[in-house]
């Protein structure tokens, strides 16, 4: 088995955009509460509460929406699991480090595929 023929880099590049896209959105609703005068005021700033509320906020944007950012990131290798609590907490906890994640993550899959890639007539 080939992995470089069976490997969907057409559902790996929309799960990225999603991923990227629905980061994008977190952050900046993230960034509109954080600014927020009755947020400064309400003692929760630089009490590191700011992780966990958005966890939250991505957790409740992948659960009520149906996103599920680690079912769209396993496609592509033929891993199938079911949308549900886990799933959405893992989509949740990706979304949590924003876009520089993705960013991260691209680089990395880069750094991956040229390995893979030694030898093979492939652009990366």
């Amino acid at each position: 088995m080939d992995a470089l023929n069976d490997f969907n880099f057409e559902h790996l590049a929309a799960a990225i955009l999603v991923w990227l896209f629905v980061s994008l959105i977190v952050e900046e609703l993230c960034n509109v509460l954080f600014k927020w005068k009755l947020y400064a005021q309400s003692g929760l700033n630089n009490k590191g509460f700011k992780t966990p509320i958005i966890f939250a906020i991505s957790f409740a944007i992948c659960a009520s929406s149906g996103i599920d950012i680690f079912q769209l990131l396993l496609a592509p290798i033929k891993i199938t699991i079911e949308s549900g609590i886990v799933s959405y907490a893992v989509s949740a906890a990706l979304l949590n480090g924003g876009s520089g994640t993705v960013f991260r993550f691209l680089e990395r899959f880069r750094e991956g595929a040229k390995k893979v890639t030694d030898g093979h007539d492939v652009t990366v």
